[in-house]
């Protein structure tokens, strides 16, 4: 008997991966059987009787990153989740929630199955999800897979001629972002963004101007940054909660570049407003050392509980994030400081005096020169010219 293996059974019967999956372990394929690990499935095999299969069914339109993409009631976002009625939609929307709820090692359980999977949209939120959670959860090596396959998955679209619209335009958001929030180099054959931003859906288009903020940011254009986070907030039509987030988060980021802290404080205040009733804090991890010194400032003191959260989650990402960022950039971030050495590094090597570090972290002078002397030590540097080579834009 001649078998196929799960992916070519789905190609040839025109349903999903999960599906075959799914047919073969409940007994209904006969003669499918598993071969060092994985499902083999008979060449002849048909779909299950009942199961419906055609086009429409099995080929219906989604979105990557449908959460993200979402305008839930905040609040509500797990109810919003209970009731999608697609399975594998469902499946991926609550992988994404238990990313951005920290929840990391059951987002990877969710949807690692899905980075193989014949759906262009399950596949790049698979990929996009993994990617970060696996950074999260400490396993770089799951992450690495899932950037190699998010760049697979884009150059093997890019050149499909029938690729819809919509979908090209997701792939190079998807590719931007995780290049982007890796601060590593992008292929010089992905487009511009900004050329896609009109086929983007709502929530993605909300994200996406978040990622053009943070470009921005990263080129040292903090006013622009800004500029963009409150365009992209003033004129969205809904409030995507999660999306709107990250660009709260980014203007934070920006104000704070412009010593603006009083109102940096305020950005924060609306993130986490939107992020609390749905226990959203991935992204204040993600951010942690970009927020210079606000992670501290806001939430050590009002909310203790939310502060171990995100930095015991920030020990984990950092360290996988400085692996995969290391091994791809053109400069290396220091893994020698703890996080409080590592935000003094970013406000002091970014031109904060000792005195203006101090108030914002709330500690006295004497300790913040303290850390400096420390952080001198740890990397074998004498100034502060020096240590700038080794702390983030």
């Amino acid at each position: 008997m001649e078998y196929l293996s799960v992916k070519e059974t789905a190609q040839r019967l025109n349903v999903t991966e999960r599906a075959v999956q799914k047919w073969a372990k409940e007994g209904k394929i006969p003669g499918a059987h598993k071969f060092s690990g994985a499902w083999v499935i008979p060449k002849d095999a048909t779909t299950p009787d009942g199961i419906v299969n055609n086009d429409e069914a099995n080929h219906k339109k989604r979105t990557a990153m449908l959460l993200l993409n979402s305008a839930y009631k905040t609040g509500s976002c797990l109810d919003f989740i209970a009731g999608i009625e697609d399975a594998d939609d469902r499946n991926l929307c609550l992988g994404e929630y238990y990313y951005f709820s920290g929840q990391v090692d059951k987002a990877i359980a969710m949807v690692e199955e899905y980075l193989d999977s014949s759906d262009e949209a399950l596949k790049y939120s698979a990929s996009l999800i993994c990617l970060f959670a696996g950074m999260a959860a400490g396993h770089g090596n799951l992450s690495s897979f899932a950037l190699k396959t998010l760049n697979e998955q884009f150059v093997q679209g890019f050149n499909k001629e029938d690729t819809p619209t919509e979908a090209h335009a997701v792939g190079v958001f998807t590719e931007t972002t995780a290049h982007m929030l890796l601060d590593i180099p992008i292929d010089s054959s992905v487009p511009d963004m900004k050329e896609y931003m009109s086929s983007l859906p709502g929530g993605i288009k909300m994200q996406a101007c978040y990622v053009l903020a943070h470009q921005a940011y990263q080129d040292g254009d903090y006013v622009k940054a800004l500029t963009i986070a409150d365009m992209a907030i003033y004129l969205s039509p809904q409030l995507f909660p999660i999306a709107t987030i990250y660009v709260h988060i980014v203007a934070t980021m920006a104000l704070m570049k412009l010593r603006r802290s009083d109102e940096a404080k305020q950005r924060m205040q609306m993130a986490w407003e939107l992020a609390q009733k749905d226990n959203i804090i991935e992204p204040f991890v993600e951010h942690h050392g970009l927020l210079q010194g606000m992670i501290e400032v806001f939430f050590k003191k009002d909310y203790p509980h939310v502060y171990r959260q995100i930095i015991n989650g920030v020990y984990l990402f950092a360290d996988a994030w400085r692996n995969i960022h290391n091994l791809y950039a053109e400069f290396e971030v220091t893994d020698k400081l703890t996080t409080t050495e590592f935000i003094i590094a970013m406000l002091y090597g970014h031109g904060w005096s000792v005195k203006e570090v101090a108030v914002h972290m709330g500690l006295s002078s004497r300790t913040v020169t303290n850390y400096i002397s420390t952080i001198y030590s740890k990397l074998y540097i004498n100034d502060r010219k020096e240590l700038v080579k080794y702390i983030l834009k």
